[in-house]
């Protein structure tokens, strides 16, 4: 799809880039192939910022396995940091496994609040709230 975008284009262009500890995600709504070849280039290079790359690339911070296993590549839908983003249908959702654990602690928060005072603990009650 990506390989279809026009060369010429009026559309507005959105992007956020998030950085994080260990990884780096760019999420765009581009209207031309060279905005994405653009935010591409951008993102290595302020990866290469932070992490100078090492003389030997298998030590480079872009882990050279995971660029083998295709997981810096450009796609429509993309698992990380617990999410799965759907550029689609323009959503984000918590990963099925972890969503089921929220709610598990979420119904448990509320009959443990019925029945007894039971307080939340505060470490547990911040993870979940972080994730919704």
């Amino acid at each position: 799809k990506v390989k279809d975008l026009p060369k010429t284009s009026n559309l507005p262009f959105h992007l956020k880039c998030e950085v994080y500890a260990n990884n780096f995600m760019s999420l765009i709504i581009p209207t031309l192939l060279n905005q994405v070849k653009h935010v591409a280039n951008t993102t290595m290079y302020g990866i290469h910022s932070a992490f100078p790359p090492d003389k030997d690339y298998t030590k480079d911070a872009i882990s050279f396995i995971k660029m083998l296993k295709g997981d810096g590549e450009f796609a429509l839908v993309k698992n990380l940091i617990e999410f799965e983003f759907d550029g689609d249908k323009k959503t984000m959702w918590l990963e099925p496994a972890k969503h089921a654990v929220m709610l598990v602690t979420l119904h448990w928060w509320i009959r443990a609040g019925k029945s007894t005072y039971q307080p939340i603990p505060f470490k547990e009650f911040k993870s979940i709230v972080a994730k919704l």
